[in-house]
């Protein structure tokens, strides 16, 4: 009987230990970077192709305007949709803009021609 009991526990035990391997996971390093405060009228949240980085355009007293990785941009009359893209490498972000009835392109920050 002593043997028939060693067969019954030996799967289970094999089992438990077979769980237990495959669910550590190997350590890893976590940082959390406070970017600023999140304005309450969000529009338009984009996150960068490589996922590190974040824009969104935000309705401030009537006007709208564009918080790249918790910086604010000026403030325009009116942002196109669609807008802010970032490119494929995460690196840059650009977006239409009116200000003034005329539109430009702001990139990196970078007001364009009207």
């Amino acid at each position: 009987m002593k043997g028939a009991k060693w067969i019954a526990i030996w799967p289970t035990a094999m089992v438990c230990l077979g769980i237990t391997a495959c669910t550590r996971t190997p350590p890893c390093k976590l940082e959390e970077t406070r970017l600023g405060p999140v304005d309450e009228q969000r529009i338009d949240t984009v996150i960068s192709p490589d996922g590190k980085r974040i824009a969104y355009v935000a309705l401030r007293d009537g006007k709208l305007l564009v918080v790249v990785d918790g910086r604010e941009g000026p403030e325009y009359d009116a942002i196109d949709k669609g807008t802010p893209v970032f490119s494929s490498d995460g690196k840059r972000v650009a977006y239409t803009a009116q200000k003034g009835g005329k539109w430009l392109v702001v990139v990196d920050g970078q007001e364009g021609a009207a």
